[in-house]
């Protein structure tokens, strides 16, 4: 197969700048894959993938449609709960009848999370909780106030526990953390943060771990006693847990590597040293069983860009699972936690120049 130019390169998997892209890194990410993948530079790529062995596993369960940012999935019994930020409202999704139903008419779950019997969400620094058997939501914590600014600041994310509702907005010289204990009491600011934007927030029982783009990450203690940064990691941000952060970064023109910044402060740790050639993971999330639900970009046969979605077990073991059948200019990708059962896994992806979104059933 005759190689490409960069030029031709960029043309052919229509990969788009930081400018193009809403949220800044995805272009950038795609584009120096795409690169290398084309073999800028670089020998012949090894064998690819074949789209075929992989996009019968990627099952639609919605319609596409223009939804923009979904909340995270949750999974009870055999209903599917999310809400879009087009739809401004909850739903759930019977498994077995294929029915959608509105269950809170009024809010964007930013936040969602399964508690008991009901559903606990955030708006903003505003937390509800909404019984699974019917009702209207009850606000739990208003972080804006009854009489808030023509522009109260934006919250980035949120996170809880069994006893604290915490916060990532603007402020400070960047970002604070603020955190309100579920028992009552007055909201206090516990980090004071240098960056503006943060990708994602996770809570351990003693801390919040905060982390973006461009490695950084910090350890935000619950009891107020500052931020504390964390080693730095890579170029792409992919994930944060209670154990740390976790980033994707190009080595060289064919080549990428995951960095982990641990939370207790230690060195940057290798993470999946096996990386497959041409996958660009874009986020990933525990399983719940020690692995990990990766959503990346892909390089197959076809010379294409695919979303994918792939396992990572708890030794380190990784299988590819589904792809998205399309790819090209239209590849889509998983950016919202999915929810897992026993049998599947189901994300809310988004397609590239179509911006449509679709709940994508993955056997497991």
């Amino acid at each position: 197969m005759q190689r490409r130019s960069c030029a031709a390169a960029r043309t052919r998997y229509n990969i788009p700048s930081r400018g193009n892209d809403v949220r800044g890194s995805k272009g950038v990410q795609i584009g120096l894959l795409g690169l290398a993948a084309a073999g800028c530079g670089g020998s012949s790529p090894p064998v690819l993938a074949d789209v075929e062995t992989c996009s019968a596993a990627w099952q639609p369960i919605t319609s596409p449609a223009e939804k923009g940012r979904y909340s995270p999935l949750v999974f009870a019994g055999d209903m599917l709960y999310y809400s879009a930020e087009a739809d401004n409202d909850i739903r759930a999704l019977s498994l077995a009848a294929g029915q959608e139903t509105v269950i809170d008419a009024s809010h964007w779950a930013e936040g969602l999370w399964l508690e008991g019997d009901h559903l606990l969400f955030s708006e903003q620094s505003r937390f509800f909780s909404l019984p699974l058997a019917g009702g209207p939501a009850q606000l739990l914590f208003d972080g804006i106030g009854p009489n808030p600014t023509l522009e109260p600041p934006l919250s980035f994310a949120q996170a809880v526990s069994a006893t604290d509702l915490v916060w990532l907005e603007q402020g400070g010289s960047g970002s604070v953390v603020k955190r309100v204990a579920r028992a009552g009491g007055d909201p206090v600011t516990i980090g004071d943060l240098d960056q503006e934007i943060y990708e994602g927030m996770a809570l351990s029982p003693t801390a919040a771990i905060v982390a973006t783009d461009l490695g950084s990450a910090s350890l935000v203690p619950l009891d107020g006693s500052g931020a504390r940064p964390l080693a730095m990691g890579g170029h792409w941000f992919t994930a944060v847990t209670a154990d740390g952060a976790y980033w994707m970064s190009e080595t060289g023109t064919q080549t990428a590597k995951m960095i982990f910044a641990p939370a207790d402060g230690g060195p940057p740790q290798p993470f999946w040293p096996d990386l497959p050639y041409g996958v660009g993971p874009w986020r990933m999330w525990p399983d719940g069983a020690g692995g990990w639900v990766v959503s990346a970009t892909q390089l197959f046969s076809d010379q294409m860009y695919h979303g994918s979605i792939w396992l990572l077990d708890a030794q380190g073991e990784a299988r590819l699972v589904a792809c998205d059948p399309d790819g090209g200019s239209n590849s889509a990708i998983a950016d919202s936690q999915p929810a897992i059962s026993d049998d599947a896994i189901y994300v809310a992806t988004l397609a590239g120049s179509s911006l449509l979104n679709t709940i994508v059933r993955v056997p497991r």
